[in-house]
C-alpha cells in the first residue's frame, strides 16, 4: 500500500499545523510511523526525536492523566470509534500544557488493525481565557474595554483555525487523487478537528457576551423542538437515539435561544451515553409556581456530584475529559446565560451510571 504521508503537498500541509499530526503502529510500544514537525512547538522535541525512539510521546502525558488516557486509547483500539481526549502534557522545558487529541484506529480492508493516527492541538490559552472570563462574569457588566479585548482575542483564535480548515478542504478538493484512502481519511480527520475547534471558539464568543437576541414572543415549545430534532437528524440516526416528547407547553421565550438550549441538552444526552447502549431521551414540561418547567431526561453515564456543582460555570471541562465524545464543553454555560436572560434557572439531577435529568424554567405564555 502506497504511504500517502510521503506526498510532498500533504507533508508541507501537516508540518504547518500548530500541533502534532501522528501515526503510531499497533504494537505495545506504539512505534512512531509518522510525526509532523509541528510537534516541536507543542513539546519542545523534534520530530526526529520521536522517529528515532529517543522520545515517547505517551510518556510526556501528565502522571495524573496517564491512566485515563491509556484507558481511552485502549478502548478506541478495541471499539474502532474515534476518540477525543483532553489532558495535560509536560514539555521539554517542564512547562505544563493542556491539549486536545482526536484519534482513531486505521484498519485494512479485512478489518485488521494496523495503526493509530490523529492530531493533537494545544488549548491551554483557551482554558486560561475561559477562567478569566468566568471571573469577569461575576461582575455586573463588562466594560467597553473588556468587550474590545474579548472580540480581538476571539478573532485571533478564530482566524488561524479557519485558515487550517479552509486549506485542508482545498487539499481534499484539489489533491485528493494523490492520496490513497488512508491519506484522505487523515486529512478529513484534521479538517473535522479544526471545524470542532471553530465551534468551540464560537461557543466561547457567544457565552460571555450573551449575543442571543432577547426578543421574546409566545411560542409553541414543541415546534421549536421539532425543528431542533430535524437539524440533529444525522446525529440521532447515527446513535439510534429514541426520543419521546411529553406535554410540551406554550411559553414566552426567544425562539432562537430556546432552540439553542434544547439543541445543547439533546446533543449532550446523545454524546454522553453509556457504552454499547442506545440513548433514550424524554423531553417534557409542566406548570409550576415559577412558570413552565422543562426537563430533558436521559439514560446516559450520569454526572458525579462534585462535577454537578461546577457544571454550569462555563469553565468546567470534566465531562469532556471523562468521555470520548465531541463537544466544546461550554454549552451548558451558554444555556444558563440564555435562561437567566429570560428570568429562569437551570439545574440537574443525576446519578452516575443511571442517567441525568436537566431542568429549566421559563415564563409560561
Amino acid at each position: 500500500m502506497r504511504n500517502p504521508l510521503n506526498a510532498p503537498n500533504f507533508l508541507r500541509f501537516v508540518d504547518n499545523i500548530p500541533g502534532m499530526v501522528y501515526r503510531y503502529s499497533k504494537d505495545v510500544a506504539q512505534t512512531n510511523l509518522f510525526v509532523s514537525e509541528g510537534v516541536f512547538s507543542l513539546t519542545g522535541y523534534r520530530a526526529s526525536d520521536f522517529a528515532s525512539g529517543k522520545v515517547n510521546y505517551r510518556k510526556l502525558i501528565h502522571s495524573e492523566d496517564q491512566q485515563s488516557v491509556t484507558r481511552q486509547i485502549e478502548a478506541t483500539l478495541c471499539a474502532g470509534k474515534p476518540a477525543q481526549l483532553l489532558y495535560r502534557i509536560s514539555t521539554r522545558s517542564r512547562e505544563t500544557k493542556l491539549v486536545l487529541e482526536n484519534s482513531r484506529r486505521v484498519v485494512t480492508s479485512n478489518q485488521k488493525q494496523v495503526s493509530l493516527e490523529g492530531i493533537v492541538l494545544e488549548v491551554t490559552c483557551l482554558e486560561q481565557f475561559i477562567e478569566q472570563l468566568a471571573k469577569e462574569l461575576n461582575k455586573t457588566e463588562l466594560s467597553k474595554q473588556s468587550h474590545r479585548s474579548f472580540a480581538e482575542t476571539m478573532h485571533d483564535l478564530f482566524e488561524p483555525m479557519r485558515t487550517i480548515s479552509t486549506h485542508c478542504q482545498l487539499l481534499l478538493d484539489r489533491h485528493a487523487s494523490q492520496f490513497d484512502e488512508g491519506g484522505r481519511e487523515l486529512a478529513g480527520r484534521i479538517w473535522d478537528a479544526s471545524r470542532r475547534m471553530i465551534a468551540l471558539i464560537r461557543d466561547l464568543r457567544e457565552h460571555p457576551l450573551g449575543t442571543v437576541s432577547h426578543t421574546v414572543e409566545s411560542c409553541e415549545s414543541q415546534e421549536v423542538i421539532t425543528q431542533v430534532l430535524a437539524s440533529l437528524k444525522p446525529l440521532i440516526e447515527e446513535s439510534g437515539a429514541k426520543i419521546e416528547l411529553k406535554n410540551l407547553l406554550r411559553v414566552n421565550a426567544n425562539v432562537v435561544g430556546l432552540g439553542r438550549i434544547f439543541q445543547n441538552l439533546i446533543c449532550n444526552a446523545i454524546r454522553f451515553k453509556k457504552e454499547h447502549s442506545v440513548p433514550h431521551i424524554t423531553i417534557g414540561s409542566d406548570k409550576t409556581k415559577e412558570g413552565c418547567r422543562f426537563f430533558v431526561k436521559d439514560n446516559g453515564v450520569g454526572i458525579a456530584l462534585d462535577v454537578q456543582k461546577r457544571l454550569f460555570s462555563g469553565s468546567s471541562t470534566e465531562r469532556i475529559s471523562e468521555q470520548r465524545n465531541r463537544g466544546s464543553g461550554y454549552g451548558l454555560g451558554i444555556c444558563k446565560r440564555i435562561i437567566e436572560l429570560h428570568g429562569g434557572k437551570i439545574w440537574v439531577e443525576s446519578v452516575p451510571g443511571k442517567g441525568s435529568t436537566f431542568f429549566f424554567t421559563l415564563p409560561q405564555s
